[in-house]
């Protein structure tokens, strides 16, 4: 451990640093951009779950009205 320094610790940042590269690709391609298409998919869900919601409440009311005049 006498001469450590200038020759080792050059080696050990080549080997590092692009460790670190293939690492930050790795996590950039399986796990960020997944998780942000998934995002994105449950923004549109939310919207296109607000329309079939308003248009249920819709259908029931119709229905409603419709067996209240079956009645009389």
């Amino acid at each position: 451990m006498g001469d450590f320094w200038p020759h080792d610790a050059i080696g050990w940042i080549g080997i590092i640093g692009p460790s670190l590269g293939a690492l930050a690709w790795i996590l950039k391609t399986y796990v960020k951009d997944p998780m942000d298409r998934l995002g994105n998919n449950f923004n549109r869900l939310e919207h296109t779950t607000d329309e079939r919601l308003d248009n249920h409440e819709k259908r029931i009311y119709v229905l409603e009205l419709k067996e209240t005049e079956s009645e009389k």
